[in-house]
């Protein structure tokens, strides 16, 4: 296996990966305000644990210092900055169209005749 092909290979990986935890963390962020309302934020300290791990492999580092921030503050990090990175990371860019080209004009020729020095 080449090199770009195992550096592909590990990013289907993590985009896997990023699509199994996101739920979680989104619901995080959804209810960052209101501790009360969830309950479960071992298991969100776990997912954001191993994306950052994950987005190192992958060099996604922005991925990775959002996750950690996260990790070390769960009620106070930036989530929602978090969940909008992840989402951007599995959304396909935008096939690229080509774009058309016009021809460039040549401006006129110029009439007369060039300037000539004189010598004394």
């Amino acid at each position: 296996m080449s090199l770009s092909a195992l550096k592909e290979s590990l990013r289907q990986a993590f985009a896997t990966e990023i699509a199994e935890r996101l739920p979680r963390i989104e619901a995080l962020a959804d209810t960052a305000a209101d501790t009360a309302a969830y309950t479960d934020l071992e298991a969100v300290r776990r997912d954001v644990h191993t994306l950052a791990s994950s987005a190192c492999v992958v060099e996604e580092l922005e991925i990775a210092r959002l996750a950690r921030a996260v990790e070390d503050d769960l009620l106070g990090g930036p989530h929602a900055e978090l969940v909008v990175t992840l989402r951007a990371f599995l959304t396909p860019p935008a096939a690229t169209q080509p774009v058309a080209t016009q021809p460039v004009a040549t401006p006129p020729a110029a009439t007369g005749s060039m300037p000539t020095r004189s010598t004394p």
